[in-house]
């Protein structure tokens, strides 16, 4: 509760969500100006605009007093008031990355329960929908059918007199799975026809039937990568149930007046999860992608090693390599030498680069933005220097250990240096793996006013090597990777 807040946690709190409310009228104003111009063109009133209010509900987040750097949380590490005050002129500049307290989530969602990762509740899952087509609705006004996110693209397929796709270059798709929400248009009244729909993320889950929910809150959003949390089992979840029809704020759980129909609903739930490939349930979070082994499959395929050429950028980060909690060599081909971006995944609040600044090559590993390790060659890079390389040796032990980085040019050692913490899971959510450029924010702050920086000479190839973690992590360490970030 606000009144039990100490000063520094009010300040702290009030103006993270200062930031939010700026940024969520600043979405509102570029909106704005869309729309305007639709209208100056004179093709607002023949035009389906969707607009959604959120992908989910308010975020919980950013734990129970709020972080500077929301992506360090993710990586299960916790942020105090102290934190954030710290930098406190920071926020809201671009060498933040703010989020605000659970507790305003909490506020957010009223009157619904809960927040965002916990889909069973409607305070994860329910947001405010406009549709906005004057030559394609005939009786505006609201409109009360139940309607899900997957209905989107059926909507507009059918509005636009497409039909879905059977069959793109050759690979046949799979039905569409949403309704159309078309017949809403002419009949405010009509009868709902989207009437089953299941939600699960992180072992949170639920089932809408017919204006009955069956819902089961399985762990708390803000507890969402704590180190060694530990979750009570599924099978032990309680379930509650709630008519909708009547109580649309999920306020009165009827599972003890209606066990008949929880249990049906509960099994309708199975049903479902089976035919939409959602088993078998999984409620890590990070923990998926702390190492390559826990991770779903990947693009990479348990490949060990891939080239990239210049210009082959953007690779998001779930799809490039995976670096952490092992070892791996970096390796850039020289056609000449000269200052520039040689290779950089992530950004300003966590990741690594290696690059060429004033002749001497340079790796610079960011550790969730909350400090940065140099390793620097001593001297200039000869003009026919060939190949400029890294290797990382992870010390093992366990998740977000230390490690030694060598430097090394045509094969010898020019530089090394002791990263004493890795990131555990995930460096960025839009950062990317770059080569011969950085089109993201710069993993190294002396970079900050290099502009993309990219290579000015000639860059063949750069070359990743990576050691599976199961060279430098235990069967019982791998075993518990998951646990500890998820």
């Amino acid at each position: 509760h606000w009144d039990e807040l100490d000063d520094d946690q009010k300040k702290v709190s009030a103006r993270l969500m200062e930031l939010y409310a700026a940024f969520l009228e600043h979405t509102d104003d570029e909106v704005g100006r869309l729309v305007d111009r639709l209208q100056e063109m004179g093709v607002l009133d023949n035009t389906l605009v969707l607009y959604m209010m959120g992908d989910n509900g308010a975020s919980a987040e950013g734990g129970m007093e709020g972080s500077f750097n929301y992506l360090a949380g993710l990586n299960g590490y916790k942020s105090a008031t102290s934190d954030v005050l710290a930098r406190y002129d920071e926020l809201g500049t671009e060498t933040s990355y703010p989020h605000y307290p659970a507790s305003w989530a909490l506020a957010l969602d009223t009157p619904y329960q809960w927040a965002k990762q916990v889909a069973s509740h409607y305070g994860g899952t329910r947001n405010g929908l406009i549709a906005h087509w004057p030559k394609g609705i005939d009786k505006p006004g609201i409109r009360e059918q139940w309607h899900h996110c997957v209905d989107i693209t059926p909507t507009i397929l059918e509005a636009a007199g497409i039909p879905a796709p059977t069959s793109v270059d050759g690979v046949t798709q799979k039905p569409m799975e949403g309704v159309a929400m078309n017949y809403t248009f002419a009949e405010p009244d009509a009868e709902e026809r989207h009437t089953t729909q299941y939600f699960e993320i992180f072992g949170n889950r639920g089932i809408y039937d017919h204006g009955w929910t069956a819902v089961t809150a399985h762990r708390a959003p803000w507890l969402m990568a704590t180190h060694g949390l530990e979750l009570t089992p599924m099978s032990e979840d309680r379930w509650e149930l709630y008519d909708t029809s009547v109580d649309w704020s999920q306020a009165r759980d009827l599972a003890d007046e209606h066990p008949e129909i929880l249990a049906r609903l509960k099994e309708k739930f199975l049903v479902e999860a089976a035919k939409y490939q959602v088993l078998p349930l999984d409620d890590r979070t990070v923990g998926r992608h702390a190492t390559a082994e826990s991770r779903p499959p990947h693009p990479m395929m348990g490949r060990k090693t891939l080239t990239l050429y210049p210009h082959m950028n953007g690779l998001v980060e779930k799809a490039a390599p995976t670096f952490f909690n092992r070892s791996y060599t970096l390796t850039a081909s020289l056609g000449s030498v000269a200052d520039g971006m040689l290779v950089s995944l992530g950004g300003r609040f966590g990741g690594f680069a290696l690059y060429i600044l004033d002749s001497v090559p340079v790796y610079c590993y960011n550790f969730s933005g909350g400090g940065r390790t140099f390793v620097r060659g001593r001297n200039p890079l000869a003009p026919d220097a060939r190949e400029v390389s890294v290797h990382f040796e992870y010390d093992g032990g366990g998740i977000g250990k230390g490690g030694t980085a060598t430097l090394s040019v045509d094969g010898e050692v020019v530089s090394e240096g002791r990263i004493e913490k890795t990131t555990r899971a995930i460096f960025s959510m839009n950062e990317q793996l770059d080569v011969g450029i950085n089109r993201g924010s710069p993993v190294a702050e002396e970079l900050a006013d290099k502009g993309t920086f990219r290579y000015g000479g000639k860059l063949n190839s750069v070359t990743i090597d990576l050691r599976s973690t199961r060279d430098v992590v235990s069967a019982e360490e791998r075993e518990k990777i998951s646990l500890a970030v998820h």
